[in-house]
């Protein structure tokens, strides 16, 4: 009997032991979008966003756009043309879509960037439209309507 005590004892530190490690190694975030992605859907301004804020920030008193339907294109860049955020569209994007091909350049001061990402439509407002790469922790937010 004392055998099987201290057995059983044992067994039930241990099953205490693993449900504590599995509570401590559980997320705390919310089982629905991840923290990045929330802020960057609360973004109003175009641009590009990455890093916990805007790497590229659009706005009209300072900067060019040009969109060009035919061929999927978009570019905003600064009046000095020294930023700027190129973007090349496997198509137009709308809320149905899973994914869409995004050619993305930018340059900001002497770096210049190119990447090639499959982003997600997350949110649609007025003009713009919300491109998220959940894996880079990257977004475009772009003017389509303009």
């Amino acid at each position: 009997m004392k055998g099987f005590i201290k057995k059983y004892r044992s067994d039930s530190v241990l099953l205490f032991l693993a449900l504590v490690l599995f509570a401590v190694s559980c997320s705390k975030d919310s089982p629905g979008k991840p923290v990045e992605l929330e802020d960057f859907v609360q973004k109003q301004e175009c641009g590009l966003v990455g890093y916990g804020g805007y790497l590229f920030k659009y706005s009209d008193e300072k900067c060019q756009l040009g969109i060009n339907r035919k061929r999927k294109y978009v570019r905003m860049q600064n009046d000095d043309q020294t930023d700027y955020v190129h973007v090349v569209l496997s198509r137009f994007p709308s809320l149905d879509d899973a994914a869409v091909g995004v050619e993305l350049k930018y340059r900001l001061g002497e770096d210049e960037i190119s990447n090639t990402m499959q982003m997600e439509c997350v949110h649609f407002s007025g003009n713009n439209v919300w491109l998220w790469d959940n894996v880079k922790k990257m977004g475009i937010i772009l003017p389509l309507g303009r």
